[in-house]
């Protein structure tokens, strides 16, 4: 009889905790929403031509009903310009970096990342058929790419997280259970899914016939953070944005080598199991 009921309190508590994880699932599923559009920067001089293609993953694009992509077999990538940043939120701006100044420092390591990934990218993928090169020449397109926004990790409160790993009984219950709850606090805080405590970067790019200077294409997107039961990547201010951005070239890459458009590439997932 003993036996018994010891066998039934433990399956109750294997069932009450099997339920906790279900609803925890649940709430991470609910709040993964994809990035919201970043506001307008003035990099690309006619925003309003851009709508959504459902078969691209990028948030707005817009091609030249003349543009012919098979045209071209060469690409530069132009480095990546800084100067239509925009103005940080107090919460944006609430970073331990950023009380030592070195902001000016980190927005161009990330905007030299952003450039050396494309390239790589272009370089190391198979089946692309653009040949990146330093010289204007017929059948060359230029990338021009300006970040608009960049909010890198905030470490110090993830940490947070990290130390209830170390907490006994359920260590990594508590720790998921404190990133679910913070999700949805960090995106009530700014009334938008990007809040200012996750981390997020955006981007708009202009492609131009390298002879002609003729613009031929525009894109913009924005991305976040994926949403994760634990991530290693909470525990370093770049690693969410230097994923993000070789996620871009790799879509990037996909698109300037689609034979027709209606090739659909696949966005990136909001919500990950993958805690690196």
């Amino acid at each position: 009889m003993l036996f018994c009921l010891e066998n039934n309190k433990k399956k109750e508590i294997f069932i009450k905790e099997y339920f906790r994880i279900l609803v925890l699932l649940l709430v991470l599923f609910l709040i993964s929403c994809k990035a919201s559009e970043a506001p307008i920067s003035g990099f690309i001089k006619h925003p309003e031509k851009m709508k959504k293609d459902p078969s691209l993953p990028f948030q707005k694009v817009w091609f030249h009903h003349y543009f012919n992509i098979m045209n071209y077999s060469r690409i530069i990538i132009s480095p990546v310009k800084l100067r239509y940043l925009l103005t940080q939120t107090k919460l944006e701006r609430q970073n331990l970096r950023n009380y030592f100044d070195y902001k000016e420092e980190d927005d161009k390591y990330t905007a030299d990342y952003f450039r050396k990934s494309f390239i790589n990218t272009f370089k190391i993928t198979k089946g692309n058929r653009f040949k990146v090169v330093g010289k204007r020449g017929y059948g060359t397109l230029v990338l021009n790419i300006a970040i608009v926004e960049i909010v890198p990790t905030k470490v110090s409160v993830n940490s947070v997280s990290g130390a209830l790993m170390f907490v006994p009984f359920g260590s990594v219950l508590l720790s998921a259970a404190f990133s679910a709850v913070m999700l949805p606090v960090k995106t009530l805080i700014g009334g938008v899914t990007e809040s200012g405590m996750k981390s997020y970067i955006a981007f708009e790019a202009v492609l131009k016939d390298s002879m002609t200077g003729k613009i031929l294409a525009t894109y913009a997107d924005r991305e976040s953070q994926q949403a994760a039961l634990f991530s290693f990547k909470d525990y370093s201010y770049f690693s969410h944005i230097r994923g993000i951005i070789d996620i871009w070239a790799k879509q990037t890459v996909l698109m300037l080598n689609r034979k027709n458009n209606k090739i659909k590439i696949e966005d990136s997932d909001a919500f990950t199991f993958n805690p690196i």
